[in-house]
């Protein structure tokens, strides 16, 4: 929870989000009390965005115009903190967009009910600069190749205990990675619905993706498809696939490849059940973080990570 005195400005019920965003100085934080907002689009300048009820509690509209965060200019920092993303469209980014050189965090979020009607990333696509994902839970996007995720050009991102979730295309993958980026991801899940692979990664010729994996859950078919002309460097220490990879990676301390036995239903169907061999991942918080850092746990199958 965010309190008043730490905003330069708060959004009241009759102001416009865009044009607030054009007023304020540079690295400002503004506050939003909950309720729906209709999204900001473009963002030209460092600045925070920030839920003052609390994580789900505001969320952007995007209003299938366009992504529902775009940041395309360089040398920014931009905040997105506790924030719902939804119905955005856009060619690839439907939920958030990074193609300029800055970096653009994103916590505490959920993405949802986004898509990208052309290329990836129904959630989010970075092509440039820095993504930076906290807490993140990004489900019921839809997008061609990586569905949830995209990563590609020369992009750095880090997926930091999120849940990330592809849709029901069996030729889909929930998280793509490709070309020269650069990505870790950690303590997170990530979770191919249709039978497409968890993380998938491919380079070009001239450009390697470089991926590592750790204390994460990976769950596709297969579980990692990994380019055989163009591959990446990819690494996995500490982690659970559901299914042998496709192709070439290094691992690294314990990697498990057995099914994580999902619960399947109630308000967190992803978190691993009974007797998964994930159980040793699972961060039970205070229900917003699916996955964390690998930890013991009481009554776990024998073969879970100690």
């Amino acid at each position: 929870m965010t309190t008043e005195p730490r905003c330069d400005r708060i959004v009241g019920p009759d102001d416009d989000l865009r044009a607030i965003l054009d007023e304020v100085a540079d690295g400002a934080v503004v506050g939003l009390p909950a309720g729906t907002w209709t999204g900001p689009g473009m963002i030209g300048r460092s600045v925070t965005l920030v839920s003052l009820a609390g994580s789900g509690e505001t969320t952007i509209d995007g209003q299938r115009q366009g992504p529902v965060v775009h940041v395309q200019a360089d040398g920014l920092t931009v905040k997105l903190i506790g924030l719902v993303l939804r119905n955005g469209f856009a060619e690839t980014g439907g939920g958030v967009r990074l193609d300029g050189f800055s970096e653009l965090h994103v916590q505490d979020c959920m993405l949802r009910d986004n898509k990208a009607g052309q290329g990836g990333g129904g959630g989010a696509h970075a092509d440039a600069g820095d993504l930076i994902l906290t807490r993140c839970r990004l489900f019921d996007n839809t997008g061609k190749g990586g569905n949830t995720l995209l990563i590609d050009g020369v992009a750095g991102a880090r997926v930091d205990t999120c849940l990330l979730v592809g849709d029901d295309s069996a030729s889909s993958s929930a998280m793509r990675v490709g070309d020269g980026a650069e990505v870790t991801v950690h303590g997170s899940t990530v979770v191919a619905e249709g039978g497409g692979a968890a993380l998938q990664v491919s380079g070009t010729a001239s450009r390697r993706p470089t991926v590592k994996v750790h204390g994460s859950l990976l769950s596709g078919s297969p579980a990692m498809d990994l380019s055989a002309t163009h591959a990446g460097r990819v690494h996995v220490s500490e982690s659970l696939l559901s299914s042998p990879a496709q192709g070439v990676y290094k691992p690294a301390g314990k990697v498990l490849v057995d099914a994580p036995w999902f619960e399947r239903d109630g308000a967190e169907p992803y978190r691993p059940g009974r007797p998964s061999m994930a159980h040793g991942l699972v961060a039970r918080g205070e229900g917003d973080d699916l996955v964390g850092r690998p930890r013991p746990a009481a009554g776990a199958t024998a073969g879970a990570f100690q």
